[in-house]
């Protein structure tokens, strides 16, 4: 037996957790009976040696059911520790619509790569071997030479072709080269009907939309989501959105609003809560499934978001110059890139907020800088904190804890 190479240790009085810091999985032990395996990983006993020295049966199938589960989680073991990887390339920032929540201020940056720069830049990240390419904008499809771009990359790309699209640019012209080159199409459309389309998207989007599903699904492209952004001022529509995207056959993604972005300026167009409050989804709180992982993804190093300019960055919320990693122009791949402007900013954030140092489960709230990021420049964290700390603290230590 031997414990993973990425387990973390954490305490909290006779408790321990141990995580893997790489897959986010983690299990809670007695102080006593991690003890029982950490000498025995120590002395290097072997399993069911281990086991046997319990005389009591029961305390056998304990500490056999404790092993294996932790085999499964891969905190014992040599667990795969194969990363997803994912790049998200948005190769225009112009769109033909004008969300109010818009993350990436769609329209706000004019340089775009050359066609021969994104063929380029194609080369770069088929080399770094990502499961998936997502293709975004903007509006992707504004660009001309879309198709040119989407024949190019499906000849020297084997792996899943995303495009994330606001679908009203998808006609009898490009549905070819769509059918061939892109395994999944992304729509957003974020509402359940004309009026609730219209307050975000804007007038006549949502029946157009409903429309292009239709031809697509015509034109036997079935791999098809309809996204949305909810918030305190529209989660009475998810059940909608849901039973909505049933009647498509399509798959519904919901998208917790995040205030960043052009979602500052129409802050009060979009939720009804103060500057310094933030929005918790009720299903977030389901003790029955519940959604806790250790850490964030700064350690997977997995994920590549490259902006209209060539910018890397990694990670699709924190957008500003300042956090880009290199340009995709000057680089020969992305396996030279680093997270070492995100752990500063963690670092920055941690310092930021002093109260949550010696959190005995600032590991498992923390699990998205972005969100982190944005709760403390719009003062919200102390509101966070309260909303979710008890919750925290129930799932990860199994006690109370008022903040």
């Amino acid at each position: 037996m031997q414990f993973n190479r990425n387990v973390v240790v954490l305490t909290y009085k006779n408790k321990v957790v141990l995580a893997n810091a790489y897959n986010g999985y983690w299990i809670r032990l007695t102080k006593e009976v991690y003890s029982y395996f950490s000498d025995a990983i120590r002395k290097k006993i072997d399993k069911n040696i281990f086991i046997e020295q319990f005389q009591d049966f029961n305390d056998q199938q304990y500490i056999n059911s404790i092993h294996n589960k932790m085999i499964k989680l891969g905190i014992i073991g040599n667990y795969n520790n194969k990363r997803k990887k994912e790049v998200s390339f948005e190769i225009t920032n112009r769109c033909n619509l004008r969300c109010k929540h818009c993350c990436i201020m769609a329209n706000s940056i004019q340089e775009e790569l050359t066609t021969n720069e994104v063929y380029s830049a194609f080369n770069k990240v088929i080399k770094w071997n990502p499961d998936n390419i997502t293709i975004s904008g903007g509006e992707p499809l504004l660009r001309q030479d879309i198709q040119e771009l989407l024949l190019y990359l499906r000849e020297y790309y084997n792996g899943k072709i995303t495009l994330s699209t606001n679908a009203l640019l998808i006609d009898e012209d490009n549905i070819e080269v769509l059918k061939k080159c892109v395994d999944y199409i992304e729509i957003s459309i974020d509402g359940v009907d004309e009026k609730s389309c219209r307050e975000i998207r804007g007038e006549g989007v949502f029946e157009h939309v409903i429309q292009k599903v239709r031809f697509l699904q015509n034109n036997d492209c079935n791999n098809i989501s309809l996204s949305m952004v909810v918030s305190d001022k529209n989660i009475e529509l998810e059940r909608s959105f849901k039973k909505l995207n049933e009647q498509l056959g399509t798959y519904p993604v919901i998208r917790v609003l995040a205030f960043v972005g052009r979602s500052k300026e129409e802050r009060a167009k979009l939720s009804n809560l103060k500057q310094n409050e933030v929005y918790i989804p009720e299903v977030f709180f389901d003790d029955k499934q519940p959604f806790v992982f250790w850490g964030n993804c700064l350690l997977k190093n997995s994920k590549r978001m490259i902006r209209t300019n060539g910018n890397i960055l990694s990670c699709p919320l924190i957008v500003e110059d300042e956090y880009s990693i290199a340009n995709i122009k000057d680089v020969l791949s992305l396996d030279q890139l680093n997270n070492s402007k995100m752990y500063a900013l963690k670092e920055n954030l941690l310092q930021t907020n002093s109260f949550c140092q010696d959190c005995a489960v600032k590991s498992f709230c923390w699990n998205c800088l972005a969100t982190i990021k944005e709760y403390t420049e719009n003062n919200s964290m102390k509101d966070y904190c309260q909303k979710v700390k008890n919750y925290y603290f129930k799932i990860v230590w199994g006690e109370d804890k008022i903040c």
